[in-house]
């Protein structure tokens, strides 16, 4: 007995170490590891690019504070990437990590992750000082901040994650104010409050909820236990948060004041009413709540977590006078300023579903004054095994629909992304420095490629590459290089580029670069095609170790069907595969694709018709490739045809795995033989002009 109160006495010291290890794990299994150091991608990269592009701006030049820039060349008349919008500290304090640990995407998403645990801890920590119970505090912690839409951008580059991370570290320190009284709490409250603020305006929401308790408490209402105030020293506990006010107010004046000097509106610092809608957004009234049904609320909440917050409000009506009346305050103006928030930024909600995550705030009081109603009138629910295993099963299916979605939001590729990567590495070997502007297309974000590039100039972005006039003035104003993604749909859908294609320099992965300045280029890019892997299999020797199993001429890798092996016909040696009826599968080879970027299959088919395919397909990852080939190539001395694939693997991840095989779903048996794979990787050389 002794033992096992030590070991219950100790898990309870270490509580707080096991609440981040539970988190870490919901994180991992939410892909946070494999996308450590992937760049932007998927929902709004082109949100994502624009903060991206601010912190490495101030890493490359000079790390001037207060002047905040993008690579799109879009202010002061098309010259210069001068924007700014929220408070650009948290960018800043990234371009200083890439001082330490250079330019990787790690260093951003791990500093955005880590914001993202210390909110959560924070979360945990204020929801257990007003509910007095661990579990009840982890559950509410996890529900709210493991949702779809704050999972997928707690570490996607943009700041609404961070800025509730430090709303929730803010009302962590003034429940601890509540608890003790401690004036350096309030100022910390008043700071992190502050912090969220200058990121989002959302962030606010917090701000001027206490805001209104502490003026209704000016009032004589009265939101402390049995009667009391919670701030009895009112204008003392008032001045940290009017210090706060002021800097965020100067921060936006000084924020407005700089976009006009350099003639931007890029970053919006508007409003988008719901009684203006058009003004706002190419949209109506209805589409816009079309979208938050259809689209945004599947990322917002697991559905019968919704049903449980309405739940929740229900409840709360009903059982209001069992309520804290500074929770019950504090619900209520969250409530009020959320209702707020949706009518004066309506149209953004069309398709920006990262506006609602500072306004979980409201969700997260709602759950917690809920809770604590129960704990009050109705403890032995509260405190009831079977209340907690069915919230534990709720936290768990709705982690399950959050892993889902964020699975989702990752499985397909942008054509962009795939582009630039590619050409990036290339353009200092070719001459092309950060100095030199260039024009990619197509690009309708202002700084996606541009960001991958990291080079400065234009896009698509504010029509800049409509025609040849538009593009023609972007070279009036320094651009030199011209970079088409997709090229030959470009030719096609833009028919003025002929115009400016007269000195290619080269091109990967339908990625083409050209000089547009009327210089000679004096370096170019060429490809070759380098084997990485090559074998065949015949049908000839079968394994000693597996006899299901057939050799291959390379001594690791080894083909299924052997049991299908016949002599009645071969191509090559004795032997072939009969496949067909209830054997359907043969040579069956799974492989790593080892960073190649194309895969070469041959087989030998003969039989009735043109039964049995060639097939290639993806295991074990998100990209589910699969390519099939029916129609060979006949040889008429032999009466043996060849099917062929030659299949791109660009898309597929380092840990997905190819398989190769032959598949006859009739009965008719066909036969196969002399399988052939070639693994080859595209290598890139730079070349010295021979025309110059």
């Amino acid at each position: 007995m002794e033992r096992i109160i030590r070991l219950k006495d100790t898990l309870l010291a270490r509580h707080k170490t096991m609440v981040l290890a539970a988190f870490l794990v919901i994180l991992f299994f939410s892909g946070y590891a494999d996308l450590l150091n992937a760049p932007p991608q998927s929902t709004h990269f082109w949100r994502q690019s624009d903060g991206t592009s601010l912190a490495l701006n101030y890493y490359q030049e000079g790390m001037r504070f207060f002047q905040p820039q993008i690579h799109n060349l879009h202010a002061d008349g098309d010259t210069t990437g001068y924007a700014v919008s929220e408070a650009p500290y948290l960018y800043f304090t990234v371009g200083a990590l890439y001082k330490i640990f250079g330019h990787e995407h790690w260093v951003y998403r791990g500093l955005w992750t880590l914001i993202f645990i210390c909110g959560f801890m924070a979360l945990y920590g204020m929801a257990r000082l007003f509910l007095y119970s661990r579990k009840m505090a982890f559950l509410t912690a996890t529900l709210l901040l493991c949702s779809p839409v704050i999972v997928f951008y707690g570490n996607s580059f943009l700041p609404d994650v961070p800025a509730l991370a430090f709303t929730f570290c803010g009302w962590l320190f003034f429940a601890k104010w509540l608890q003790n009284k401690a004036t350096a709490n309030l100022y910390l409250t008043a700071l992190f409050f502050m912090m969220a603020g200058l990121l989002k305006v959302t962030a606010l929401l917090s701000f001027f909820s206490l805001a209104g308790i502490w003026f209704l408490e000016m009032m004589g209402v009265k939101f402390g236990e049995k009667g009391t105030r919670i701030f009895e020293e009112r204008w003392k506990a008032a001045l940290p948060f009017f210090l706060s006010f002021l800097i965020m107010l100067l921060w936006y004046s000084w924020a407005y004041n700089y976009n006009q000097l350099h003639d931007t509106i890029y970053f919006s610092m508007r409003t988008c009413p719901i009684w203006n809608v058009a003004e706002c957004c190419e949209c109506d009234y209805q589409s816009v709540l079309y979208n938050i049904r259809k689209v945004f609320l599947p990322q917002l909440f697991y559905k019968p977590v919704m049903f449980v917050l309405l739940g929740c409000v229900a409840f709360t009506l009903a059982y209001a006078r069992y309520a804290r009346p500074l929770l019950l305050g504090i619900t209520l103006f969250t409530f009020l300023g959320t209702l707020s928030f949706f009518l004066l930024w309506f149209a953004a909600f069309y398709e920006h579903d990262y506006y609602f995550i500072n306004l979980y705030v409201f969700p997260v009081f709602l759950l917690i004054t809920s809770l604590d109603i129960l704990r009050r009138r109705f403890p032995m629910v509260f405190q009831s095994r079977y209340f907690l295993i069915a919230f534990i099963v709720l936290v768990l299916l709705a982690l399950g629909h959050t892993f889902k979605r964020q699975e989702r939001r990752y499985r397909s590729e942008n054509a962009y992304l795939a582009g630039a990567m590619q050409i990036a590495p290339y353009l200092e070997k070719l001459g092309i420095t950060r100095q030199d502007y260039v024009v990619s297309i197509p690009d309708p974000t202002p700084n996606y490629t541009l960001y991958l590039l990291n080079r400065k100039g234009w896009t698509d972005f504010y029509h800049k590459t409509r025609d040849s006039l538009s593009l023609q003035q972007s070279i009036g104003r320094g651009a030199k290089y011209l970079i088409v993604s997709g090229f030959e749909k470009e030719l096609q859908e833009r028919p003025f580029l002929h115009t400016f294609l007269s000195e290619p320099m080269g091109s990967a992965g339908g990625t083409h670069v050209f000089r547009i300045d009327g210089q000679r280029a004096r370096f170019l890019l060429q490809s070759r095609q380098d084997t990485v892997l090559s074998f065949y299999c015949n049908a000839q020797e079968v394994s000693a170790t597996h006899p299901g199993r057939m050799q291959t001429s390379h001594p690791d890798i080894l083909s299924r069907g052997a049991r299908q092996r016949t002599a009645e016909e071969s191509f090559s040696g004795q032997y072939s595969l009969g496949v067909g009826g209830e054997h359907a599968f043969g040579f069956s080879t799974t492989l790593h694709h080892e960073s190649a970027t194309t895969l070469k299959v041959n087989v030998r088919r003969k039989g009735v018709g043109q039964n049995g395919f060639l097939v290639v397909s993806s295991m074990g990852g998100k990209t589910q490739l699969y390519h099939t080939q029916k129609i060979g190539l006949m040889d008429e001395e032999t009466g043996w045809e060849q099917l062929s694939l030659s299949v791109p693997l660009s898309g597929l991840g380092p840990k997905e795995e190819l398989t190769v095989y032959v598949w006859n779903p009739e009965d008719d048996i066909v036969y196969f033989d002399q399988l052939e794979v070639v693994l080859l990787r595209d290598t890139l050389e730079v070349v010295e002009n021979q025309g110059m």
